[in-house]
């Protein structure tokens, strides 16, 4: 499989049958499907993990379009292993997100900003859509996602929806909904903690509350000794 991040760099891996030392034994040709275009030679290197069965070449193409094509063959020595052919457009995974902050914004709100990965003359700059993952250090079960399908990489996050005194963290990757890419890696996280004191409006609702409750609970005391006092005098 192969994908390309739409700027200048493309990756491919594949899965051999056995253990093998790829660097040593394999290399892949590639050639963008035009007149006159070069031929270049990717080295492959083994993955991390896997046993030593799956390779992953890092191409150079750059300044891919919607029409670019480009005919990959895998090569052991001088016999050729298997050959393809890859459009960039179809096969996109977008850069992860870059330079994620975030700020104490007015009301009481914490406006998060990060770096669209793609340079503003690219076609996907303004293509992008988002995901946020936002939780608490301390409670893995106290995390949310945010959707962030507007133009703009921004997201403000009230903080009465997190939990007073905790330390948060939030990550964000990118998508290309049009260019049917697949999800980027996720950014780095960034940390916070969250605070914030109630205003006075939200006091005084619940100032008005618990006396409407104790005003309620009083009013049925008092309903039910008068009905006691009743039956013992009558």
């Amino acid at each position: 499989t192969c994908v390309s991040d739409y700027i200048s760099n493309s990756t491919c891996e594949w899965k051999m049958a056995g253990p093998t030392t790829c660097r040593a034994e394999l290399h892949l040709s590639y050639q963008l499907n035009f007149y006159y275009s070069e031929n270049h030679t990717c080295v492959p290197e083994n993955r991390a993990g896997v046993g030593g069965t799956v390779c992953i070449c890092h191409m150079l193409t750059r300044e891919p379009s919607q029409t670019s094509i480009y005919q990959l063959d895998l090569w052991a020595g001088k016999q050729l292993l298997w050959n393809s052919s890859f459009k960039p457009s179809e096969h996109v995974k977008p850069p992860a997100p870059r330079n994620l902050t975030v700020h104490a914004d007015i009301s009481h709100t914490w406006l998060l900003t990060w770096n669209n990965p793609y340079p503003s003359d690219n076609l996907l700059y303004s293509e992008l859509t988002y995901l946020v993952n936002i939780s608490n250090e301390n409670d893995p079960t106290d995390f949310r996602t945010y959707n962030v399908t507007y133009m703009g990489p921004t997201l403000r996050v009230a903080a009465s929806t997190l939990r007073s005194g905790a330390s948060y963290s939030a990550r964000v990757k990118a998508w290309a909904q049009s260019y049917n890419s697949s999800w980027s890696a996720w950014s780095p996280s960034t940390k916070w903690l969250n605070y914030y004191e109630d205003t006075w409006e939200q006091r005084l609702q619940l100032g008005v509350g618990i006396s409407c409750v104790i005003v309620l609970a009083v009013c049925v005391s008092c309903y039910i000794s008068i009905t006691k006092i009743k039956k013992e005098w009558w």
